[in-house]
């Protein structure tokens, strides 16, 4: 019983943490030298959250990040400014982002749980599965890939602000050709047994 109260403790701080700082990241004393507030103020704009309840008490927070090709682009850019990369290795740093933008539609899910256990994507025995759907498609499509991203990355920490030790971070891919092109909005749908969390973002499509 003392290690229930000790956890929902835990729980209820996240999430009171969650929601004083929900579209509002820190910006560290640096930022402005390393020139990351393009990359920053980007991150922000396309990070959705959403959560679950069971009798009055919160279940699951969802803080979910469309990796779009212009987020990508500003990460590439955050990157090449950071670590002061010469003309080679900048080259190459677009052309992976670009390259991985070109293929796959990506979003970065933070997923924080009541039970920890309840907080794994991508296993055979997760909760939930991962879909992703845009208007004029008759059914959702299941993600291609779901990649944990470990919270003792330093690098995944600096440039993911939803990334935090109450939960799991992974990157949720869906392939371009499975989804129709030029429609302006994308649907991501987390579902399982203790509900579905579900968030729609605008494609950078529907703005150039």
């Amino acid at each position: 019983m003392k290690n229930f109260l000790i956890l929902a403790a835990s729980f209820g701080i996240f999430v009171s943490c969650s929601q004083k700082n929900q579209h509002t990241h820190s910006k560290g004393f640096f930022d402005a030298f390393y020139g990351r507030d393009a990359y920053e103020k980007l991150f922000d704009q396309q990070t959705q959250e959403d959560r679950l309840s069971s009798n009055f008490d919160m279940t699951a927070v969802a803080s979910v990040t469309y990796w779009s090709s212009e987020l990508a682009e500003k990460y590439a850019s955050a990157l090449i400014e950071d670590y002061l990369l010469n003309e080679v290795e900048a080259a190459a740093t677009k052309k992976e982002q670009a390259a991985e933008a070109n293929d796959f539609e990506t979003f970065i899910v933070s997923l924080i749980t009541r039970n920890t256990s309840w907080g794994n994507l991508g296993t055979r025995n997760s909760l939930w599965s991962a879909h992703a759907q845009t208007e004029k498609m008759p059914e959702r499509i299941t993600a291609y890939s779901i990649q944990k991203i470990d919270f003792g990355n330093e690098k995944s920490r600096q440039y993911i602000k939803t990334m935090n030790r109450f939960g799991e971070t992974y990157k949720v891919r869906f392939k371009k050709t499975d989804l129709p092109q030029g429609e302006s909005t994308i649907h991501f749908f987390l579902s399982g047994p203790l509900g579905t969390m579900a968030m729609s973002f605008e494609r950078p499509s529907a703005t150039r």
